[in-house]
């Protein structure tokens, strides 16, 4: 499954530098209403945020970035 969220840069990688600790997680870029949600966890190579998504109430298992407003999984640290 591919996740999304509306806010954050549209191209690019979200930065622990951009301040944002929570973000809302949609199942398209089209989506108004959030289907879970993301919190920061910290931050990887290059001051990217790191992510861990809970969606519809289960906690997605690893850490997850954000890249061209979608959510991918991180890569290994």
């Amino acid at each position: 499954m591919t996740y999304f969220t509306s806010t954050g840069p549209d191209t690019g990688s979200i930065l622990w530098s951009h301040g944002f600790s929570a973000l809302g997680v949609r199942e398209s870029r089209d989506d108004r209403l959030p289907i879970g949600n993301a919190r920061e966890v910290g931050w990887g190579q290059g001051g990217i945020s790191l992510w861990r998504l809970t969606i519809r109430d289960a906690e997605l298992p690893g850490l997850w970035i954000v890249v061209d407003r979608e959510f991918r999984p991180a890569p290994a640290q």
